[in-house]
């Protein structure tokens, strides 16, 4: 199953949100049908999938009713490692080293394009037995898949005079690092 290697939290008022490092390779089949653009459909078998990466889970609205938030968030601070094999048929096209990247690339991208921080899958929360009215409204919902407290937070921390100092400290600093017209003199 998958290892749960280390986690870090962040301090937020009205979430719990956790970045959570996991490696996981998994000896699952799936066998999938694929249908091109053109409308020929290919039976897929994919397996040995492998992820290593960190998962940010954020849990938003906190609510005094269980479960005690209003959401899942769910997404990548940065693009994890994917692996797999994949067979059409009973040919393993990931033993193609080139078929094997193009389509982990693609894997990559499509990851990144939904999934990559601040991009989220919001997922609401279950309806207790006592209270059978979703926790959070539809617009509630689509609210959360723009912004959230960790998000909040740390925009407000791009918009502060300390972070922006630091950068100009830090690109300055990379400037001197980095440029010619440095004076070395003796005594």
């Amino acid at each position: 199953g998958p290892k749960l290697a280390s986690a870090r939290t962040y301090n937020l008022d009205d979430a719990i949100a956790l970045d959570i490092d996991v490696d996981w390779s998994s000896e699952m089949k799936a066998k999938v049908k694929v249908t091109s653009k053109i409308g020929v459909t290919i039976p897929v078998t994919i397996k040995n999938l492998r992820f290593d990466g960190v998962v940010r889970v954020v849990l938003t609205p906190l609510t005094e009713e269980p479960p005690g938030f209003g959401a899942i968030l769910v997404s990548f601070p940065k693009a994890p490692s994917i692996g797999l094999d994949v067979s059409l048929s009973k040919i393993d096209i990931t033993k193609s080293p080139w078929l094997r990247e193009e389509l982990l690339k693609e894997i990559q991208k499509a990851v990144a394009a939904e999934f990559l921080w601040p991009r989220r899958i919001v997922v609401p929360s279950g309806v207790s037995p006592s209270n059978p009215k979703p926790i959070l409204s539809r617009v509630a919902l689509n609210a959360l898949s723009e912004s959230d407290p960790l998000l909040d937070a740390e925009r407000k921390i791009e918009e502060s005079d300390i972070y922006r100092k630091s950068n100009i400290k830090r690109d300055r600093a990379l400037e001197n690092e980095l440029g010619l017209d440095v004076v070395v003199a003796d005594g």
